[in-house]
């Protein structure tokens, strides 16, 4: 039976005739007559049968996946001391593998079974009382030239003026030229 796995029924029946007869040609003539061709080889009796006789079960085998060699509660317990020991610069995922000798991605996932954080925060500045109304001004000076712009690639030229006044309070004229589609402005100040 090259190339197909063989279902319980077939297994068990082999493991039956191979416990009453203890021939595998026997077992093999057998399960040819009784299941039709193409016919259980040899060695799939064998292992079969080796199977049964070391787990008690004619099921295939489950794979309980690779060991886990590397990330074992010991080598936990080495990197949480590495952690507290060392100093600030040599916390990185790169140099902690490197003095561990285990790899940057088993360094990761401790990390993160353990609740760490592989990376450095950073702290942003605080925004001004005036940044809210300068985004306001910016989304809506954009969302005047999307509106102006020409849908479906037609081809057109669009001029926007706006007077802004200026701290100084000469008033001042943008000009913006949008070309079609793209999103490149020319912006010319002109003080009046």
């Amino acid at each position: 039976m090259a190339g197909r796995r063989l279902s319980l029924e077939q297994r068990v029946r082999c493991v039956r005739l191979f416990s009453r007869t203890g021939n595998v040609s026997e077992v093999q003539r057998r399960m040819l007559e009784e299941f039709g061709p193409p016919a259980v080889h040899r060695n799939t009796i064998s292992q079969i049968n080796e199977m049964f006789d070391r787990t008690g079960s004619a099921n295939h085998p489950k794979n309980p996946g690779p060991s886990r060699s590397v990330r074992t509660d010991d080598m936990k317990n080495r990197l949480r001391a590495e952690l507290e020991s060392s100093p600030n610069k040599s916390k990185s995922s790169r140099r902690l593998s490197a003095k561990l000798k285990i790899g940057k991605t088993s360094v990761l996932r401790m990390l993160h079974e353990i609740k760490h954080t592989p990376y450095h925060p950073r702290r942003l500045h605080a925004l001004n009382e005036d940044d809210f109304d300068r985004r306001i001004e910016f989304s809506e000076a954009w969302s005047e030239v999307g509106a102006a712009m020409p849908s479906r690639g037609r081809k057109r030229k669009v001029q926007v003026n706006k007077g802004v006044p200026s701290a100084d309070g000469v008033q001042e004229t943008k000009k913006s030229k949008v070309a079609s589609g793209d999103l490149r402005l020319v912006i010319e100040h002109c003080n009046s």
